[in-house]
Formats: structure tokens, sequence, C-alpha cells
């Protein structure tokens, strides 16, 4: 289906996880409990990604994603709404997706101040800016939520926040992959709470 033809409005069928069943497949182990934690907080009907333990540096972030195991995407559409616990000045929350293993994907990114960026990340290295920075009047500073849409059919990529369009890019490095929930801290511990994911796929 050609992406110009598979308008964000009513693709969603019905919701795909509300966060409330620890079993819905997204991981929320991890080797270092002291730096990373994953919970689903199901009263809320939340799932809760936070960084314990910054880096201490602008320059530098640690971050956590949990992955949602066992299921892989090519083209497809999904919707999560996203805030932070805390009004925070530095700090973000993504969407990861096509992630073709641990260090290969593309991540849609938007930080505490209200700017946004999508980047692929290839190995270990820096990551590849397809969009750096960019502020937008849609997008609500921390601790106020977001809604993020991602839209991908083959090498062509839409993103979305609160509905508006920011960009379209075009890239066919993945084109398919897992998808991910994530967050980055830099100079102070956040956590990051993700609820009404949707999922899609044409």
């Amino acid at each position: 289906m050609p992406l110009a033809r598979w308008n964000y409005k009513g693709i969603f069928p019905k919701p795909r996880d509300d966060f409330s069943r620890p079993s819905s497949g997204f991981s929320v182990t991890t080797s270092d409990p002291q730096t990373r934690a994953f919970r689903y907080v199901p009263d809320e009907r939340n799932l809760a990604v936070a960084v314990l333990r910054p880096s201490g540096s602008s320059q530098t972030s640690v971050t956590a994603i949990s992955e949602l195991e066992g299921r892989i995407f090519g083209d497809f559409a999904l919707e999560v709404h996203a805030r932070t616990t805390e009004p925070l000045t530095s700090g973000a929350y993504s969407v990861v997706f096509r992630r073709a293993s641990p260090n290969n994907y593309y991540e849609f990114l938007v930080n505490a101040q209200g700017s946004w960026r999508f980047a692929r990340f290839d190995g270990t290295g820096p990551s590849v800016a397809l969009s750096d920075y960019k502020r937008n009047f849609s997008i609500r500073r921390s601790p106020l939520p977001n809604q993020l849409l991602v839209v991908a059919i083959g090498p062509q990529m839409r993103l979305y926040a609160n509905g508006e369009l920011l960009g379209e890019f075009q890239d066919d490095t993945y084109l398919r992959g897992s998808i991910g929930l994530k967050t980055s801290a830099w100079q102070s511990p956040v956590e990051v709470r993700f609820s009404h994911l949707q999922v899609s796929e044409p």
C-alpha cells in the first residue's frame, strides 16, 4: 500500500496493548537494575521505562529500551502516548522501530523541552541524524503528555506528534525489525510512562 494512501486517521481497528497485563510482551528485565528500571503499572495502564542513574553529562546519555519481544514489523503504523512523571528540563523519550539488532534501528525522539529528532543508529558509533532537533508548536513540554505516531511503508516514513505531521522521510537501510519504547537521560534521572499503544499493519 503506498504511504500516500494510508492516512493516519482511522488506521487502528482497536488498541493492541493498554499495558494492563504484564504478559503483553514488552521486556521488563534488566541486567543493571541500579541504572535502568522497567515495570507495568496496571492500575494506570502504563508501562514505566526509567533511567535511574544518568551520566551526569550534557554530552552523553544513558538509555533504557523496552522491546516488544517476538514480533517483527515491516510496514506498520504505531501510536503511543508518552509523558515524564515529573517536570524536567532534560531527558527524552522515543519510539524505536525496525530494530534489526540491539544497536541498529530508527528512533523518533521527543525531549523534555518540546523538540523532536529523527535518527538512524548503525551500530555502536554516533547516530545519523535524518532530521536534527527541531522545535514544533504541537509538542508539549514536560511533564505534559504527547501522542506520537509513526507510519512506515517500505522506505517511506512519516512522523506525527499530537496529530500534526512533523516530517516525511525516505531511507531503506532498515525495512523490518522489532519495535521498542525508549527513555534517555543526561543529567538527572528520568521516568517515562507510556500508554495507549496501538499498532496496525496494512
